[in-house]
């Protein structure tokens, strides 16, 4: 690998481990660990005084041979990513698709699948977006100036897009959401106009039963008059009614 290159590499890749969540520092630290995982040789008195899984020395790139980060030594323990210098694994990976017939096999998925931003619904939003950052900043990183231009307009134009569908998405909902409050609105109204219906109804039927009773009751008839007698005695209007019809069977059978 050339000297800029290096440079290059170092700038967007440093041993400050800024792009690693704490808990992935710690995975990588295996204290149960004795040998190298890179030559598989025993591990020396430093390296598990601080819990490394590899020799200093390993600490290499596997295409270039060239010192490495820390952060990509840990990502590469955690099977997060290649032992290797973003551009080496590019002209690698390349250099594999550009055999025929191409052997498919994880490394050649996992390189494919580096340019997809899909989410990942199982890690936060802040998880998510750090692994956006770190996928964008590896494979522009050797782009030309034109190249990364383009990019740049590429994932403004995907931005733009996906406001747009937020936003449909936001006035779909609130139209939903306005349809649902109506129909709500609509059934409690009529729910309201059939007990309305209901109350005035029950409030007729007594209005005319109670015109009923004050008619029934009246002195200038002989039903009346005899309800009055029934209900001087103590009874209520209805057990007046009873006594008076009862009365009138027992006489129509005499009659007859």
């Amino acid at each position: 690998m050339s000297e800029d290159q290096n440079i290059s590499m170092s700038d967007f890749f440093t041993d400050s481990q800024d792009n690693l969540t704490q808990k992935e520092i710690s995975d990588s630290q295996n204290p149960t660990v004795k040998t190298c995982k890179v030559c598989e040789k025993e591990l020396g008195f430093l390296e598990l005084q601080a819990r490394l899984q590899y020799h200093f020395d390993c600490c290499t790139c596997e295409h270039c041979g060239n010192e490495i980060s820390k952060e990509i030594m840990i990502r590469w323990i955690l099977d997060k990513g290649p032992r290797a210098h973003s551009t080496c694994h590019d002209t690698f990976m390349q250099a594999e698709i550009a055999k025929r017939p191409v052997e498919i096999t994880q490394g050649m998925l996992d390189y494919l699948n580096s340019w997809r931003l899909c989410p990942d619904l199982s890690r936060t939003v802040e998880e998510n977006q750090s692994r956006a950052e770190y996928a964008t900043r590896k494979n522009v990183i050797d782009m030309n100036l034109e190249e990364k231009y383009v990019f740049l307009k590429m994932m403004q134009a995907a931005t733009a897009t996906i406001s747009v569908i937020l936003s449909n998405d936001k006035a779909s909902t609130e139209v939903k959401i306005r349809r649902e409050q109506a129909d709500i609105e609509r059934e409690k109204r009529s729910k309201d106009l059939v007990a309305d219906a209901e109350g005035t109804r029950i409030s007729q039927q007594a209005l005319i039963e109670k015109k009923k009773n004050k008619k029934l009751l009246s002195k200038q008839t002989p039903d009346g008059k005899l309800l009055n007698d029934f209900m001087k005695m103590g009874m209520t209007l209805e057990q007046a009614k009873q006594m008076l019809g009862s009365a009138k069977q027992k006489a129509d059978g005499n009659i007859q």
